[in-house]
């Protein structure tokens, strides 16, 4: 029977396992190329603050052109401010800071050297020189980096003058559990980017419950929409191997947010099949008559009702290889070949005149993972 197949898809144990390194590791990537770019960023907020707090040091006689030119070196400076789910946008834009601070710190240092030279004895100009020197040695230690823990929820801690060893302590316990909720929430932020859903800013959460109940959230539906890009990438490579030419695909959201993806592969001529791979692991396979109309005919009907006879006779062969890949389809409704389930879809300007040209294999294989990877990326200078 080659009707609209219903089935339920289901992944073998070990490639599960598998799906799930691989997951974790993407984003243990995308973390730390984001942790690292942040340490860049912050680099350069310090120096900025550094130049205004010392330019408050010189004279006011010397202060306005100095001013002036610190406004000017300071404009100068660019950091791209970056919304990507690819670890390498990060990387390429911390090593381009990176590259540039020593630039910036001598260019602001001559500014500063000059106003505190004009405007301070021997001893003040000595005193402030040195510590130009050790902040810049500062600025260029690569392994002074510095962990900027953001994430308080609305809790204030001062530091006190003569510390006990219990205050010690305390301190040390809610700088571990800053920590705690910095690495949670950079977690949050790597499957937030992944998943193109809105990020939330830290202070959106009341409390760390909240924070991780959002992440578990999220980690699930990363799963459910990984499994089902790998579900999609395997139909389409045992798709092609059978001899079927791909002609396009597209993920489709529901009103629930939850997402379908639709492929679209040619027989021959205007025979095609779509299958429907959803994220709740259910697929649908039906035969389609190609055209550039949308508008179906008797002969629409007839010519639909005699491809789905022939797909009926490969179907099991799909099944087959699919096993081979560790995605078991099981059936669930399998209709009879019937001229009430022709389906005919207008797929002009997407390959549908003609007979695809079978050679072109690049346009014949979509990695739907990837592809989730490499989108949702923005990027803009500040």
């Amino acid at each position: 029977m080659s009707g609209p197949k219903l089935s339920e898809a289901e992944i073998e144990r070990l490639r599960q396992e598998q799906l799930e390194r691989e997951r974790q590791a993407a984003l243990k990537r995308l973390m730390e190329a984001r942790s690292k770019y942040q340490i860049s960023c912050e680099k350069v907020r310090e120096l900025i603050a550094y130049a205004r707090n010392t330019l408050d040091q010189i004279d006011d006689v010397y202060r306005n052109n100095a001013g002036i030119k610190l406004d000017a070196v300071i404009k100068s400076i660019v950091i791209s401010s970056i919304s990507s789910n690819d670890s390498e946008d990060y990387i390429t834009a911390s090593n381009a800071i990176e590259s540039a601070l020593p630039g910036y710190t001598d260019d602001i240092n001559k500014v500063l050297e000059d106003g505190l030279n004009r405007s301070k004895n021997d001893k003040a100009i000595q005193n402030n020189n040195r510590a130009l020197k050790a902040f810049s040695d500062v600025m260029e230690d690569d392994a002074a980096e510095k962990q900027s823990l953001r994430i308080d929820f609305q809790n204030k801690y001062p530091d006190k003058p003569g510390k006990t060893q219990k205050q010690i302590n305390e301190e040390q316990e809610r700088l571990r559990i800053k920590k705690q909720l910095q690495d949670k929430y950079d977690e949050y932020a790597a499957l937030s980017l992944t998943l193109g859903t809105k990020l939330e800013k830290p202070e959106s959460f009341s409390s760390f419950e909240e924070l991780e109940t959002a992440v578990d959230n999220l980690l699930q539906e990363y799963k459910r929409k990984d499994e089902m890009d790998y579900i999609a990438n395997q139909i389409n490579d045992v798709m092609v191997e059978m001899g079927y030419s791909f002609v396009t695909s597209t993920v489709m959201t529901k009103k629930d947010m939850g997402e379908t993806e639709l492929s679209i592969y040619r027989d021959s001529g205007r025979a095609g099949v779509a299958v429907y791979t959803d994220e709740s692991g259910a697929v649908m396979m039906r035969m389609t008559v190609l055209d550039d109309s949308c508008d179906i005919t008797e002969e629409d009907r007839e010519f639909s009702y005699q491809s789905q006879i022939d797909f009926c006779s490969r179907h099991q062969d799909l099944v087959e290889a699919l096993a081979q890949r560790g995605v078991y389809l099981k059936q669930k409704s399998y209709r009879a070949p019937s001229k009430d389930h022709t389906f005919k879809m207008n797929v002009d300007g997407q390959g549908a005149s003609g007979t695809a040209n079978k050679n072109k294999k690049q346009d014949q294989k979509i990695d739907r993972r990837a592809r989730r990877r490499a989108r949702n990326k923005k990027m803009r200078i500040l």
